[in-house]
């Protein structure tokens, strides 16, 4: 079932999800609240399944570098691709350490945090499993150091990319869902990148930059018609390839 049926099958389920039972006849009001529970499940199962399909249309272009977040920006508003911060995860862990008091260096108090944050993110993105990270030595650059490098640190050394990858995923997915893209290729600028990424969560980037200075639009879009010329071998004949499907790029 290609992703088109599947947002198609979602906005039917939606509106049956909606209905509300106490405005139904008494005499069948017990089969619309069913009708309206069974749509609720399966909002979230095609929603699901959709996230799923859709990662076989995403092209990735990971871009390192200071200016790395500009380049994705920009690119997400002049071309309208998606921009996804690799490293989100890494942040969002540190801005919630913080959030609960804990100390500029990392030490037991900061790991015991850390662990029921970890047990936080299990349940938030659904993870089958998901290890608790280990200080495997005192030595090796966690206890003590500053907070945000011991986070840093533990995430390298337990997962190496493969936590980046699994978020980076869900969050692809999501907002593919949210723009309920139903297109052919759908371009996603992973910003603050350090690869390779988990092939068993993520497709190989099509294109590599490493961007520091200021960005400009030309370079924007330059790095991405090189995209669109890698997927589709002309882009002097390119037959349908706004950057994402449906909408035609500003090239100049």
């Amino acid at each position: 079932m290609g992703i088109k049926d599947l947002i198609d099958q979602l906005a039917e389920k939606r509106a049956e999800s909606r209905i509300s039972p106490e405005e139904s006849d008494p005499r069948v009001r017990a089969g619309v609240e069913a009708l309206v529970r069974n749509a609720k499940v399966a909002v979230d199962e095609i929603g699901q399944q959709y996230k799923d399909s859709v990662m076989g249309h995403v092209v990735l272009v990971a871009v390192s570098g200071p200016s790395s977040k500009e380049f994705a920006d920009m690119s997400a508003a002049k071309l309208n691709t998606l921009a996804v911060d690799f490293k989100y995860i890494e942040k969002v862990l540190i801005e919630n350490l913080i959030t609960r008091k804990a100390g500029e260096r990392y030490g037991q108090n900061e790991h015991f945090l850390l662990l029921d944050e970890f047990n936080r993110l299990r349940i938030e993105y659904k993870f089958v499993l998901l290890p608790a990270p280990k200080v495997e030595r005192y030595n090796d650059g966690v206890y003590e150091a500053p907070l945000a490098q011991a986070v840093s640190t533990l995430i390298k050394n337990n997962y190496q990319t493969s936590l980046f990858s699994a978020v980076t995923r869900r969050l692809i997915g999501q907002l593919a869902l949210e723009k309920e893209f139903v297109g052919k290729f759908l371009p996603v600028v992973l910003y603050n990148y350090e690869g390779p990424v988990d092939a068993k969560m993520l497709p190989a980037p099509t294109l590599e930059l490493e961007v520091s200075g200021k960005v400009t639009e030309k370079a924007v879009k330059t790095a991405m018609n090189e995209v669109r010329a890698k997927l589709v071998g002309n882009k002097q004949t390119d037959p349908d390839m706004g950057l994402i499907e449906g909408e035609e790029s500003n090239e100049q």
